[in-house]
């Protein structure tokens, strides 16, 4: 009964080890791309203007990096932490391979609308492409701070009324 119970074991060890195998092998890394910069059209905006957003990728590396389908990504929040309930906009935007040590520009066909909410802050993350095997790719944020011009309008004087009578 002994022997049983041990060969069950080994079976199941084994078993276990084959299913990590594959999940090793694919699990390669990260993309070489990385987002260098981030700019906008118009370079000053308001609530309820459209945006245009246009990342700058790079490939660092000494070889060609890409694939069919590969595409970079944004996101833009309201706060932190990045979590689907702070998420305003994201797009995608479908780029070609490209060659070692190039730079290349990647402007969203889709525009970012700014909310008419008051958010003191807009955080942007950029994602650069990835293509299989690599499983993550590299991210950049850009803050965007919200500036407000506070102006005093004169109103009549009005009458004073205590709130507690003496």
């Amino acid at each position: 009964m002994k022997t049983r119970i041990y060969s069950l074991q080994i079976l199941g060890f084994c078993a276990l080890l084959l299913l990590l195998l594959p999940a090793s092998v694919h699990s390669q890394g990260q993309s070489p791309l990385t987002v260098t910069g981030i700019s906008f059209s118009p370079a000053t905006f308001k609530p309820g203007d459209d945006v245009s957003v246009t990342i700058t990728l790079r490939n660092p590396s000494t070889q060609r990096y890409g694939c069919t389908g590969m595409s970079a990504a944004i996101q833009v929040f309201h706060r932190q932490p990045y979590t689907v309930y702070h998420l305003i906009w994201r797009a995608e935007q479908a780029t070609a391979p490209m060659a070692a040590g190039e730079s290349r520009n990647v402007t969203f066909s889709q525009r970012f609308t700014v909310p008419r909410a008051n958010h003191p802050q807009l955080f942007f993350n950029a994602w650069s492409p990835m293509c299989a095997p690599d499983e993550f790719g590299r991210a950049s944020e850009f803050v965007v701070g919200q500036e407000c011009v506070y102006t005093h309008i004169p109103h009549l004087p009005r009458p004073m009324r205590q709130i507690r009578p003496q």
